[in-house]
């Protein structure tokens, strides 16, 4: 491999191209004064260089692969018609250093936003500068040999999957120029391209560094005059973080921020509805707002640059400030977990091992003394762990420590350390909760919680399910965001309790039947329409490699049994930790959520159902509905005036489920919406107390309810009216359930309330809106995430697992929609027919 250092130019007329001047001499002469200044400080601290070498490679036609002597190749018919008649390829990294990305990010802070675009656009050019220097020390070289050399392609570029730009950096030393390549795929420092062209006799040198002619997009509108694309980049900030990304002139501003993995605020996949995704934009020229758009904004949004990302098409560079939250932790109350009624038996186990040393007398193999001293006949070793067995065993005199999962060794050490652990996730479609557990103890070990990153393709499972129909890549997408998420919750645990993440050795997942084929990447289209079928339902135990999911990589990944197309592995994980099953009386059980699944039954049978409860009473589709986040509005009493609580005391940002609940129950206590859900008239309203009368307002349009004054949250008409959907589902599916078990609601013993949500709703409250039945209110007991607690007992307990398939043999799923009698449940359940 080589190393050249190569001067750059960098050019005026070329910056304030990038900036947007394609006539210099129309640029502001302020403008070009700083545009002098800043290049003259570039050049003093750029550090061009570039690591390349030359390759031979072999063509298989067939599988459309150049391959290389080691083993790695580039796939693909768009590499493999560009370079197969290459003699040899040049791979290359370039790069300018990291101190002009430095400067710009210190402008940026400051405030100085033209110099740090300015920075930026000097980046961008002698980048193109180098490029061009190194290209012509190629071209050089092999003319004189009588070769010629393709021009430069990158993955990435054109079809060719930029994965493959991980190969680029396997065959090469770019850390040799202080180059890294992370996990998204992004180079470090920014400013680095790397490439790849083909050199040989049979070439013909092309006229330029990288063409533009092979595109398939004619009408691309950022084309040079020379050939080469340019580049228009958006720079998007959140919290102390900065991420500068590539996008098309033209391109949907929400459509690049998501397909770059950046979580922005939003639960409608983009379609212009839920009015969540603002940011702030800062660029030169002013984009308009559309009127549709100015229905999710306040005069305060729009004259401090705030904009709804779905709205935004990026023509020119601009700087993007993406709102940070920081997730609440989701309260798991004890009493779902009862460790006296099942016997802790983990499927993992560690083993002390000692065996004899070889000897004269004793030949046989180091593996059969092994099994011999487990006792163990069959025992399954996967080849990394035979690959470490005979130095390990020699390390420790042969007397190793192994961890065990049934009849497989997963791992060895010459250390008898007890350092296993396990984790329980529940995948909700609105927030994911992790729990880590010491698998030697079976005692909880730490809780994380976060939004569903998927979460902005839409607040409810058909939205997504729909995304991976219409969208191209769109399962992959999700698959990949849920893959990167847990990932990162791994991490987290690994960071906040000092551990390997080597030393988790199984994970087990509960979720929605929807979650759970997104998890394991497969199509769950035919869950979107009747007759709801998906494509599995039963349990699942997998290699966590297999998914890409980072714990030992001989660790297991085991999904619970679903019931049907709609109510998944998360509501046996709730009926697990409830223990009806187990019991002879009669229990219900019910997840408010965005799928609102019920159970009814005892130990002899069980029935089951899910209502489109749509995702209001989690937050979602409410003008200023959030998720159980730090500064969601929790609880709210109107008293003298409204006064409210926010989770973590934090300034109010939005309103969640419990908060949602507790307005509709004031609402109605005081008189101010009738039995329908109408808003009544001040005029109607003479009698109330006038702080709160007063907080009847309009909002674009609609009538609303101010809740906060200061940052103008309310609660509007269609609010209301989201709420009453949901509310009037759940309880007709309530009904409906108990009128098939042929019970009343007196014949009811428990009534088990399930979903982090249920830990802080006021049952109250929920009662007087008609949520749960009057009869049923003094017979909540609110199990917490019942999901996450069934998750936790089938990680520590083999038995707990087993118990899952029997439940769902149990459980006879109802379908509501061809009941005949529950549309007009739902209908007569709509109102409100009672209050406090």
């Amino acid at each position: 491999m080589r190393i050249l250092k190569l001067p750059v130019e960098i050019d005026d007329k070329i910056v304030l191209e990038y900036l947007g001047y394609k006539d210099s001499a129309k640029a502001p002469f302020d403008v070009l004064g700083r545009v002098e200044k800043c290049i003259k400080k570039s050049l003093d601290i750029i550090e061009s260089r570039v690591c390349y070498d030359k390759l031979k490679f072999d063509v298989d036609l067939a599988a459309r692969r150049l391959i290389f002597p080691n083993g790695e190749f580039f796939s693909g018919d768009y590499v493999v018609k560009k370079l197969a008649k290459a003699d040899y390829l040049i791979l290359a990294v370039a790069t300018i250093g990291k101190q002009i990305e430095r400067l710009s990010t210190e402008c940026f802070s400051k405030g100085h936003v033209l110099d740090a675009l300015i920075f930026d656009c000097i980046g961008n050019v002698a980048l193109d500068s180098l490029m061009a220097a190194f290209w012509s020390a190629l071209t050089l070289d092999a003319k004189r040999r009588g070769f010629g050399v393709t021009n430069f392609i990158s993955p990435g570029q054109n079809v060719w999957d930029i994965r493959e730009q991980a190969v680029i950096f396997k065959l090469i030393d770019p850390l040799s120029i202080g180059v890294r390549l992370n996990e998204s795929l992004m180079m470090s420092p920014e400013k680095s391209l790397a490439v790849v062209c083909g050199v040989g006799k049979k070439i013909k040198t092309a006229g330029e560094t990288i063409s533009c002619d092979e595109c398939g997009m004619e009408n691309c509108s950022y084309k040079k005059k020379n050939g080469q694309a340019r580049q228009v980049k958006i720079y998007v900030y959140f919290g102390n973080e900065k991420k500068q990304i590539l996008a098309r002139q033209g391109e949907n501003l929400f459509e690049i921020l998501t397909k770059n993995n950046l979580n922005i605020p939003g639960s409608c996949g983009g379609k212009h509805t839920c009015g969540k995704c603002k940011v702030k934009i800062k660029t030169k020229n002013q984009l308009s707002i559309m009127e549709e758009e100015r229905h999710f904004l306040n005069e305060h949004d729009i004259k401090n640059h705030i904009r709804l990302a779905c709205f935004c098409d990026v023509n020119s560079d601009m700087a993007v400030f993406v709102p940070q939250t920081n997730p609440a932790k989701i309260l798991v109350k004890s009493e779902g977990i009862r460790k006296d009624s099942f016997c802790f038996n983990p499927r993992i186990k560690r083993a002390n091992i000692a065996t004899e040393p070889p000897s004269i007398d004793d030949q046989r193999d180091d593996l059969t003394k092994l099994k011999h001293v487990l006792g163990a006949k069959h025992l399954k070793v996967p080849v990394k762990v035979l690959k470490e067995l005979p130095e390990v065993m020699r390390k420790s005199d042969f007397d190793i420590s192994g961890v065990i999962r049934g009849n497989e060794l997963l791992s060895m050490s010459n250390s008898h350390g007890s350092d296993m652990y396990g984790v329980a996730v529940d995948i909700g479609t609105t927030t994911l909760v992790a729990y880590l557990v010491d698998m030697a103890t079976g005692q909880q070990k730490g809780v994380y919680s976060c939004l569903n990153p998927q979460r902005i393709y839409g607040a409810d499972v058909i939205s997504r399910i729909n995304h991976t129909i219409e969208a191209d890549g769109g399962l992959e997408r999700l698959n990949n965001l849920m893959i990167k998420e847990i990932n990162a919750i791994i991490e987290y645990f690994c960071n906040e309790y000092n551990m390997a993440r080597e030393h988790i050795y199984e994970m087990t997942f509960v979720g929605n039947t929807t979650m759970i084929h997104l998890l394991l990447g497969v199509s769950c289209k035919g869950i979107a329409s009747a007759p709801y079928n998906p494509a599995f339902l039963k349990s699942f135990e997998i290699k966590a490699k297999e998914l890409g999911i980072k714990i030992n990589p001989e660790g297991y990944i085991i999904t619970l049994p679903l019931i049907s197309g709609f109510i998944g592995g998360d509501t046996i994980g709730c009926i697990l930790a409830s223990r009806m099953y187990a019991d002879d009386k009669i229990s219900l059980l019910f997840d408010i959520g965005t799928n609102g699944e019920m159970v009814i039954g005892n130990k002899q049978n069980m029935l089951a159902c899910s209502t489109a409860a749509g995702p209001a009473l989690e937050g979602a589709n409410i003008t200023f509905g959030t998720g159980g986040i730090e500064g969601a509005i929790d609880s709210v009493d109107f008293g003298e005036d409204v006064l409210y609580t926010t989770i973590n005391d934090a300034d109010p940002i939005g309103i969640c489920g419990s908060g949602v609940i507790d307005i509709i129950a004031q609402l109605l206590r005081y008189g101010i919406i009738d039995n329908t859900g109408k808003f009544k008239s001040k005029q109607e309203l003479e009698n109330i107390n006038h702080l709160i009368r007063e907080r009847l307002i309009d909002f674009n349009g609609i009538k609303a309810f101010l809740i906060d004054e200061k940052s103008g949250i309310c609660f509007t008409q269609r609010d209301i009216r989201e709420v009453q959907l949901a509310k009037a589902a759940i309880y007709a599916g309530i009904k409906i359930l108990t009128d098939e078990m042929g019970v009343s609601f007196d014949e009811i013993n428990k009534v088990f309330l399930a979903g982090g949500f249920g830990n802080y709703i006021n049952v109250k409250n929920a009662a007087a809106i008609g949520l749960i039945p009057r009869e049923l209110q003094n017979k909540v007991i609110p199990i917490g995430n019942g999901a996450g607690i069934g998750a936790i007992n089938t990680l520590i307990s083999h038995e707990e697992l087993k118990a899952t398939q029997l439940i769902k043999d149990k459980i006879e799923y109802i379908e509501l929609s061809t009941t005949p009698s529950f549309e007009k449940i739902f209908i007569n359940s709509m109102s409100f027919n009672y209050c406090l």
